[in-house]
């Protein structure tokens, strides 16, 4: 982008082995040489395995449900490739979730089913003479209940010591129905002795039955109704189950297809057999170095499986700015402050304007700025020890690109070395007069400064939109209000200066218009704050009137390099002159060094002011407002076929 650029996208690389072959591994992606590795993964991608495992056993469980299905399903390359395991987990548990619901009702519908069922059968073999009360009746002192048990457990169940009498009723070959008379108060341990020897006992839907009505007749048809009801049921539950299936069978034999293709993928590399013996590596890479990785991993001869994947949610991959060729070279301002997260700016391509340009306004002279650009070329190359460094590359880059900016402007102004062409009679034409003249260069440092800060105000208010920080919203555009209608106000009410259509509203609207301004800071510093803000909200107008402030440093130190050079300019052309009375010899001899080492502290003075000057402004009036810069930096792993030796003498 041209004012803020994005890290170049990445993916997530996971690259495994055999234990037997992971030298060789590793040695393949240090030749590769564009993987950032992260971390070895052996926990996490045995537990993606059973995943995998676990989704196949329950995608089989849900289409093994559903009889006679003949379908063919086939999954294309698209899908192979575009299909997430968590859209699969996500869309199987959506299908296993119905399925649930209706599963648990079937169940509790079945077990009903076989109670009255077993009920009825019970029914059956009782005299139709015997009352329906006996079956279950709750009296004060006696009560009686009917029991069905095997035939051998019968003596257990009719314990003289709970039983004070009973009369059987033989049901089949095995069971055998009781209705036995037992004290109200041993009632309940009779039924616990029941349950516990597995004895069948009427639940409380069948005790309804049974004090609903009078006869065994009238409580078989009552019972048998009910149980045909309950068939009908499970019926249609199992109708809507298999239904469900039936909807999902074609997605569901895509998902097995996709799994069945990357359980594929763990056997040929052994892990099948033996998850734990094993290298796994992570890391990230960008997108467009992924070929060569592909190409050189497809080409070796030993096992070895890879995958790519898109960064998810927790993820933090490595930054690897991505600028044009000139503004490249300004990405070790942005390091200076902190390289951006991945999901974050890249505020590259608007610091490398800021930063130059304030470097040139303050070095604004043809003759420093061109001595400059030689120095970085001639003398910088034999300060360093590592001269291929690419931190290195993109800080002189910064040096020649500002230099040539100030030189530019070193020409329009006519400036080099201050005013010596004036002196040596030479005058050539003038273009800009601003930087000299110190009102108007102060003037326009002012308003480079507003605009300045208003464009990180603006990125501010962007990134509180996007993370939902209504606070800080309320915050930016209360500033921007104040501004727009308080600076008129301020210049009509103090200077009888009114600026174009704003400064033609009435006093008391641009009154109003600041204080709701104020008003909204107010509220946006107590979010923010909370009660802290009440104090804290007058900094943030008194904070951009402060930054806006400091950018008069950009006239200052312009000025000071012009006027110190005139100084130094007059005063040698004094001594000059006043020494070529005795010989013209002597005082070229005594000037011309003297000029020399002046104007080279001038020129170590113009460089060190404006490039330290142009980094504060650009990092702390500038940069603190919107910028994090807490990630960082892509670094693969690769082959080093160079480095730097040196030895002081």
């Amino acid at each position: 982008m041209i004012i803020l650029s994005k890290p170049a996208k990445m993916k997530k690389v996971i690259v495994a082995s055999p234990l037997e072959y992971s030298e060789k591994t590793i040695e393949v992606l240090q030749e590769a040489g564009v993987v950032d590795v992260s971390r070895v993964e052996e926990k996490k991608l045995i537990s993606e395995y059973e995943t995998l495992q676990r989704l196949r056993e329950e995608i089989n469980a849900l289409i093994t449900r559903v009889k006679n299905i003949n379908v063919t399903v086939e999954l294309t390359a698209y899908e192979l490739a575009n299909l997430k395991i968590d859209n699969i987990k996500k869309d199987v548990a959506s299908i296993y979730a119905k399925i649930h619901q209706m599963n648990t009702e079937l169940k509790s519908l079945m077990e009903l089913e076989e109670e009255l069922a077993k009920f009825n059968e019970i029914i059956l073999k009782l005299p139709r003479e015997t009352p329906t009360r006996n079956l279950y009746y709750r009296g004060r002192r006696v009560s009686s209940i009917l029991v069905s048990c095997r035939k051998d457990v019968v003596e257990l169940i009719t314990k003289p010591e709970l039983v004070k009498s009973h009369t059987s009723y033989i049901i089949n070959e095995e069971s055998i129905a009781i209705v036995a008379l037992v004290e109200t108060s041993k009632l309940d341990e009779f039924i616990n002795n029941a349950r516990n020897i597995n004895a069948w006992i009427p639940s409380g839907k069948i005790i309804e039955y049974i004090e609903k009505t009078s006869s065994l007749s009238e409580l078989w048809e009552v019972v048998s109704r009910e149980l045909e009801i309950v068939r009908e049921k499970i019926h249609e539950l199992e109708t809507s189950i298999n239904s469900v299936i039936k909807d999902n069978i074609v997605i569901l034999g895509k998902y097995l297809l996709y799994i069945d293709n990357q359980l594929q993928k763990y056997t040929v590399i052994g892990k099948l057999k033996n998850l734990k013996h094993i290298t796994v590596l992570t890391g990230w890479i960008p997108e467009e170095k992924i070929s060569s990785l592909t190409r050189l991993l497809s080409g070796i001869d030993i096992p070895v499986y890879y995958e790519l994947r898109d960064p998810e949610p927790g993820d933090e991959p490595p930054t690897l700015m991505k600028n044009a060729p000139v503004l490249k070279f300004y990405q070790v301002i942005t390091r200076l402050y902190g390289v951006p997260r991945y999901y974050e700016w890249d505020p590259t391509p608007l610091l490398a304007y800021s930063f130059a340009l304030f470097f040139a306004l303050m070095n604004a002279d043809f003759g420093y700025a061109l001595a400059g650009i030689l120095a970085v070329y001639l003398l910088l190359d034999k300060l360093v020890v590592d001269k291929e460094s690419h931190v290195y590359k993109e800080f002189k880059g910064t040096l020649i690109v500002s230099n040539i900016i100030a030189l530019v402007l070193g020409l329009l102004t006519g400036t080099v070395f201050g005013n010596l062409l004036d002196i040596l009679g030479v005058n050539p034409p003038v273009l800009i007069t601003s930087l000299t003249s110190p009102l108007e260069f102060i003037k326009l440092s002012l308003i480079i400064g507003l605009i300045h800060v208003n464009i990180a105000h603006v990125l501010a208010t962007i990134k509180s939109i996007k993370e939902g920080n209504v606070g800080g919203l309320l915050i930016e555009v209360g500033l921007f209000i104040s501004q727009i209608f308080g600076i008129p106000y301020l210049l009509k009410a103090f200077f009888n200066y009114n600026i174009p259509v704003i400064g033609s509203l009435p006093m008391n609207t641009l009154l109003y218009a600041t204080l709701t301004g104020v008003v909204l800071i107010i509220i946006g510093s107590l979010k923010t704050m909370r009660f802290l803000g009440l104090l804290m909200w007058i900094f943030q107008i008194t904070g951009v009137l402060g930054d806006v402030m400091s950018y008069v440093r950009l006239a200052g130190v312009g000025l000071a390099t012009y006027y110190m050079a005139m100084i130094f300019n007059y005063t040698i052309t004094s001594l000059i002159s006043y020494l070529s009375t005795y010989h013209i010899v002597l005082g070229l001899i005594v000037g011309i060094p003297i000029a020399f080492i002046a104007h080279l502290l001038v020129f170590v003075l113009a460089e060190l002011g404006a490039f330290i000057h142009s980094l504060r402004l650009c990092m702390l009036e500038f940069l603190t407002k919107f910028y994090e810069g807490n990630g960082y930096e892509y670094n693969p792993f690769r082959v080093v076929s160079k480095t730097v030796i040196s030895t002081s003498t």
